[in-house]
């Protein structure tokens, strides 16, 4: 079972209400999820500044719900062991840095007591190298000009996967 809960309530740029605000408090609908359908394996996602919403009080009792659930529940540590739950997507291969909070857990009954988060790797690729002619693989975007209106219209491009090889599979929208 993969999801999260709305982040505006914990967000740097939202209003950091927290679990006063309803959207907040739909982490524990998350919970209720996890503990009626006792899925093997969960995984949580959200933004960092749970961690450290009402100093550090919020991500607290959201572990104590976590560690409530009956599952073996593993939280991303640094070098030195000390906790780290923040996963930025640019350490996985994904262009574009994006931080979020990763919880995962795995039902008691399996037994899963070692499960350590993937390796990071080097990012190889940034997402200018699709576009503009900075890579032998880009998308050409296009720009139509209608001269009589003095209008320009831009072609929107759905990415719909980006090949081992650099190459981009796209279409037109």
């Amino acid at each position: 079972f993969v999801g999260g809960s709305p982040c505006q309530s914990f967000s740097y740029n939202g209003k950091q209400a927290g679990l006063n605000d309803v959207r907040g408090t739909l982490f524990y609908e998350y919970a209720r999820v996890v503990k009626e359908c006792q899925p093997k394996v969960f995984i949580y996602e959200n933004v960092k500044g749970m961690l450290t919403h009402d100093k550090g009080k919020t991500w607290k009792i959201i572990k104590e719900v976590f560690d409530s659930l009956n599952y073996d529940v593993f939280i991303k540590k640094n070098d030195d062991g000390e906790e780290n739950p923040i996963i930025n997507s640019k350490d996985y291969g994904i262009p574009q840095s994006r931080e979020r909070l990763f919880v995962v857990g795995f039902r008691k009954d399996l037994g899963i007591e070692n499960f350590k988060f993937p390796m990071e790797i080097n990012l190889e690729r940034k997402v200018e190298d699709f576009f503009l002619g900075k890579s032998e693989n880009y998308l050409d975007v296009k720009i139509k000009t209608d001269e009589k209106l003095q209008q320009k219209e831009l072609y929107e491009v759905r990415i719909e996967s980006v090949n081992p090889d650099g190459s981009v599979i796209g279409s037109l929208i």
